[in-house]
């Protein structure tokens, strides 16, 4: 009697054996579910708001609406999307830039004249049907020509912009009142680029005071916050003025702008 007992005993405690191997691993496999999920969701919250979303949060909400974080939205949009393609005529006429200064000018005053809200730097988005007719026009020789400055006054210009922070922006502002924006001083007519030097060696312009080395360095900084798109950030906010669509070198900013980006930036934060 006693041995079929210890028989019976014997049997149920294998069976609950078999039966904990059997419920063990799937157990396991839900407790690393678990964890995978409880992590996925404290980054999506970034760390610091997974345990807490407490009212402090609501005053970062607001302040998605200011202009420095348009641009934050329209930076993380421009990272996203992939590289616009030129067409065969945009690329046509990118080429001609390259290899002849002058079609730069040419094609920005066109584009004016047309009455186009597009800058020469955003060739991708100008319809195609006005590249094309441009084109033509230069196909046929009907576009202006002009003198551009001589190889000497050229490099007096680049060693003014490298010796003074001030003349690299000024120049800037300066070819987007007398050049429709062209960026390259060999493109553009010779009186332009002799009455900036005539001017700026007078005095001429109002001097307004550029960013300070802590200004400057705060924004490189930046540029390498928010996992890269700080870079892009800044890049969108150069591209908002026009003239300095390319001008990314803080150091060729004045104060004030820097200032003002830097304001934004940290209020957005």
């Amino acid at each position: 009697m006693s041995s079929c007992s210890n028989e019976r005993a014997q049997a149920l405690q294998r069976g609950r054996l078999a039966a904990r191997r059997r419920t063990t691993p799937f157990f396991v496999l839900i407790m690393v579910v678990a964890a995978v999920v409880g992590v996925a969701a404290i980054l999506c919250l970034d760390g610091s708001q997974a345990f807490s979303l407490s009212p402090s949060v609501v005053p970062k909400v607001s302040a998605r609406t200011t202009s420095l974080a348009r641009l934050v939205l329209a930076a993380e949009g421009a990272s996203a999307a992939a590289k616009p393609t030129l067409s065969g005529c945009r690329q046509d006429l990118q080429a001609l830039c390259k290899t002849q200064p002058r079609v730069g000018y040419h094609f920005r005053k066109f584009l004016q004249e047309q009455g186009s809200t597009y800058q020469g730097y955003q060739l991708f988005k100008v319809p195609e049907a006005t590249v094309q007719q441009f084109l033509a026009l230069h196909a046929r020789g009907a576009l202006e020509q002009f003198e551009v400055a001589s190889a000497d006054a050229l490099a007096k210009l680049d060693a003014v912009k490298d010796d003074d922070a001030f003349a690299y922006w000024q120049w800037h502002e300066t070819i987007v009142q007398e050049a429709f924006g062209t960026k390259r001083p060999d493109g553009v007519p010779a009186q332009v680029v002799h009455k900036f030097l005539e001017t700026f060696q007078a005095g001429g312009f109002e001097r307004v005071d550029m960013g300070s080395d802590s200004q400057v360095a705060e924004v490189r900084a930046f540029q390498k916050t928010k996992g890269g798109s700080g870079h892009d950030i800044w890049r969108e906010f150069c591209r908002s003025h026009r003239g300095q669509e390319n001008n990314f070198d803080p150091k060729s900013w004045p104060a004030e702008h820097l200032r003002r980006f830097l304001d934004k930036s940290k209020a957005s934060a």
